[in-house]
């Protein structure tokens, strides 16, 4: 019997051992290009007798790439939720560039903090890329990005 129970106890551990082993994966890079990235805020949702295109609102934003942001908890409609607040102006990039996607941001709100206005949340995420021909490092907004498939 006590066989038994060492057989089971180090049987169990290799499988363990071996299924909670450090596997190396190959992650895939994501490449595209940069385009005007826009965000439609007060978009008509839902069945499409109730979808209403001409109330959308578009708003183009800034192209540009931001060093660094913040994770909040902050309120949308009596809720909180992660935020990725993001202040000042960043620098710019040129339209079309090649990129390779290096990270994504957790928040399905970005908070734009810009200098002599009222704060904007936005309902898109950021991306962290790297400019293909400059090297330049930063996080963009996912919507600013044509990812190639």
């Amino acid at each position: 019997m006590k066989f038994f129970v060492f057989t089971f106890f180090i049987l169990s551990t290799l499988i363990l051992s071996v299924a909670c082993g450090k596997s190396e994966s190959v992650t895939e890079l994501l490449e595209g290009e940069l385009i005007s990235p826009e965000v439609v805020v007060n978009q008509t949702r839902g069945s499409s007798y109730l979808q209403n295109k001409k109330m959308d609102k578009v708003i183009s934003l800034p192209l540009e790439v931001w060093s660094t942001f913040e994770y909040k908890m902050l309120a949308v409609y009596s809720n909180r939720r992660n935020h990725c607040v993001i202040e000042g102006r960043g620098d710019p990039v040129p339209l079309g560039s090649k990129v390779e996607v290096i990270d994504e941001a957790t928040c399905f709100y970005v908070r734009f903090n810009e200098p002599g206005e009222s704060p904007r949340t936005y309902p898109m995420g950021l991306m962290k890329v790297r400019v293909v021909d400059t090297g330049q490092e930063g996080w963009i907004w996912n919507t600013a990005i044509n990812l190639n498939k």
